[in-house]
């Protein structure tokens, strides 16, 4: 999604298609393709289009660019924002992560629009929806899956503490009084067995296929306590709620060689992980 974003940034200022290259896909075992889940105006790119930019161009802009050579390839360098990528123009193929709003902040309303669920919410989390609607309602999302399980995710992500969410629910409730609390979580049983939430609770599961609808929903709360993944974030970041709280956790990555300073809105709060 913060691809996505930041590449149909690029395109609305140049007047340009975005197209995407698909083809990391067939070889990455982590996740699927899931953006067609959302009402994205982007296509995907033809065999033919793909030979004009093979994807080994990206790899090697990451030594052209260090010496100044310019060509039609832009790779990311560093997690933090880059001001050259606005300086780009079109035709180019992109590589990175872009995880900052200030690659797409300025197109804020139409990714309101394209970050909507392409398919119909299923009952239960139409019911889910509208009582976050309606309600005082928090999102709190818990992400361990991978983080716990794989040991160099965990050497990058770390995993936030019970001390992170118990301070950041006194912090939500001393701002906005008793709440509707929505919980989120790839752990469920753990989350049920190890957090400790004092007003009302809904757990919201059976979205493993629909990941998009997890998405919307916390979306959908008046506010929003995140971990340290993109899936909260953008949850957090698609909240319409103009007087929103949003609770990031400080460090976001435990590794110190991954820089953050770019990634978190000035506008969130940020409590000790």
């Amino acid at each position: 999604m913060f691809q996505y974003a930041s590449a149909l940034a690029l395109a609305k200022r140049t007047g340009s298609d975005l197209i995407l290259d698909l083809s990391a896909f067939k070889h990455y075992s982590l996740r699927d393709y899931g953006l067609q889940q959302w009402k994205i105006s982007a296509r995907i790119a033809s065999s033919v289009e793909l030979r004009k930019f093979p994807r080994w161009g990206a790899r090697v802009a990451r030594y052209t660019q260090k010496l100044g050579i310019k060509t039609r390839f832009y790779s990311e360098l560093g997690l933090g924002f880059d001001p050259a990528f606005m300086k780009l123009h079109a035709p180019v193929y992109l590589n990175g992560y872009f995880q900052s709003e200030k690659y797409f902040l300025n197109i804020r309303s139409i990714l309101l629009e394209e970050f909507q669920p392409s398919n119909p919410l299923l009952a239960q989390n139409s019911r889910h929806a509208s009582d976050a609607i309606e309600s005082n309602s928090v999102a709190i999302h818990i992400r361990r899956g991978d983080y716990v399980s794989n040991t160099h995710n965990l050497s990058i992500h770390g995993v936030c503490s019970l001390g992170y969410y118990e301070r950041a629910i006194n912090i939500i409730r001393s701002k906005i009084g008793p709440a509707n609390f929505f919980v989120f979580s790839d752990d469920m049983e753990w989350v049920r067995e190890n957090i400790r939430i004092p007003d009302e609770v809904v757990f919201v599961e059976g979205n493993n296929a629909r990941p998009e609808a997890d998405i919307h929903l916390m979306s959908l709360c008046k506010h929003n306590i995140c971990a340290n993944s993109s899936f909260s974030w953008w949850g957090a970041w698609l909240n319409r709620n103009p007087e929103k709280i949003v609770i990031a956790p400080d460090p976001w990555f435990v590794s110190k060689a991954l820089d953050s300073n770019h990634l978190i809105p000035q506008d969130w709060f940020q409590v000790s992980s």
